[in-house]
């Protein structure tokens, strides 16, 4: 596919085809720009995660994915497919799903339904510690029915502490993960981290 698509677009100065495996590419390296994929479907979350983390430069992304997954990365605060994914991501951008397309658009027709997510990346960067953040949002999602004074202890170090944690950033010692919002969770993570310089 590679050599027909060089073929193709020989007489284009302005594309450069870059060959590989997207999760083990070097996105760092790219420029400013838009990213516009039909994303393997698998790993849909994952290269949307490693492009808003490590390719700076891009500042929107159009990409093609299965419904469900599309679903989580736009969902927002409260609703049943809010989690891991949504938080990660908003935390780089707004993630919109702007449009639905049908099983039976392709063929063969697969086994889902796609939609077309749109993230926009924040103008200035959310200043957090990426791995207490990280750490706080998988902990707090790891054990969905309980309060998050139990999910996050084990990160803060006890429950004790974990409450403290959360008292420090205004929210209920019984609240659940789905409840907070991406301020909510940053200012837990920074709660971990109190020497980070704010935003």
């Amino acid at each position: 596919l590679t050599e027909s698509l060089r073929a193709v677009i020989a007489q284009a100065p302005n594309v450069d085809i870059v060959e590989g495996d997207a999760l083990k590419l070097d996105l760092g390296k790219f420029g400013a720009g838009n990213l516009v994929a039909n994303l393997p479907y698998n790993i849909a979350s994952t290269v949307v995660l490693k492009t808003l983390q490590e390719a700076a430069g891009i500042s929107r992304l159009t990409v093609m994915c299965q419904k469900e997954v599309g679903g989580r990365m736009a969902a927002g605060a409260g609703g049943k497919d809010y989690g891991i994914t949504s938080v990660l991501i908003a935390r780089h951008g707004r993630a919109v799903v702007v449009a639905r397309i049908a099983r039976n658009a392709f063929y063969p027709v697969p086994n889902v339904d796609s939609v077309i997510v749109k993230v926009v990346r924040h103008e200035a960067p959310i200043a957090v510690n990426d791995e207490s953040f990280k750490r706080v949002v998988k902990a707090a999602f790891a054990q969905r029915r309980k309060g998050l004074r139990s999910s996050l202890a084990p990160v803060a170090g006890n429950v004790r502490a974990a409450e403290e944690l959360l008292t420090g950033a205004g929210i209920r010692p019984h609240a659940r993960a789905e409840e907070l919002d991406l301020e909510q969770f940053v200012a837990l993570a920074r709660g971990l981290t109190p020497e980070l310089p704010r935003a």
